[in-house]
């Protein structure tokens, strides 16, 4: 791939591998996601079904969530070399620091992330 030419056998194997991280928390955090929209409307179709099991309703819906916030957290973690969208940002700046136009677009990104995030973390 020409997007990939300036780089050795390693590096597009890091990148690569961030990539896929990032796509199967991205899947999983949608299963998660609708998973719960399906519980949401189980329970408001079927209350009385709901009801016979409160523990287990609340113990999944618990469950769920917390899987969720966790597959969501992966893309904002800024621990080191957790596969983040920092961390993605991070390896490009390394491995293409001649692409000026990608660079730009990079800072314009992490920029919108960094707010994006403070904001909602700091909501919560």
């Amino acid at each position: 791939m020409s997007r990939w030419r300036n780089m050795n056998p390693h590096h597009q194997q890091n990148l690569e591998e961030v990539i896929d991280s990032l796509c199967e928390n991205l899947v999983w955090a949608w299963n998660y996601y609708y998973v719960l929209e399906g519980l949401h409307e189980e329970a408001r179709v079927s209350s009385a079904q709901v009801d016979r099991y409160p523990s287990l309703m609340n113990c999944l819906w618990s469950a769920f969530f917390d899987a969720l916030f966790i597959k969501l957290y992966h893309f904002i973690d800024r621990t080191k070399n957790v596969h983040s969208f920092y961390y993605l940002f991070k390896l490009i700046r390394r491995y293409i620091p001649d692409n000026k136009d990608l660079l730009s677009k990079i800072s314009v990104h992490e920029s919108k992330l960094h707010k994006t995030t403070d904001t909602i973390l700091f909501r919560i």
